[in-house]
């Protein structure tokens, strides 16, 4: 059991490893960017930029409302049940039934 245990560890250490260099590398190339664009635009340019960026985000972060979270937890649901049939579904399966929390289709077997 304590193998097992050690394994599931290592992975997530490497996956936080991973994830913490991908956000570290992000946070840089972002801030040269940011200095880049200073450096060759007006204040009225930068302004619209900064604008343009902000909207964007406020978008993005509307347009998935807990969509990544939804996705963990029903894929982790359905391993810990050792239940393949939504991996094999997988190409099929609609963002909004996961989101939504709809797992009746999985629960009778059957792709959506």
């Amino acid at each position: 059991m304590s193998e097992i245990v050690n394994q599931s560890l290592q992975k997530i250490a490497k996956g936080t490893g991973i994830v913490f260099t991908g956000t570290i590398i992000g946070m840089l190339l972002g801030f040269v960017s940011r200095v880049i664009i200073v450096r060759y635009t007006t204040q009225t340019e930068y302004g619209i930029y900064s604008l343009a960026f902000v909207i964007i985000s406020i978008f993005a972060t509307i347009s998935t409302l807990g969509l990544s979270e939804g996705a963990t937890r029903y894929i982790a649901y359905f391993r810990g049940m050792n239940e393949e049939k939504i991996f094999k579904c997988k190409d099929k399966i609609s963002l909004g039934d996961i989101n939504n929390g709809n797992k009746n289709n999985f629960d009778k077997g059957r792709c959506i």
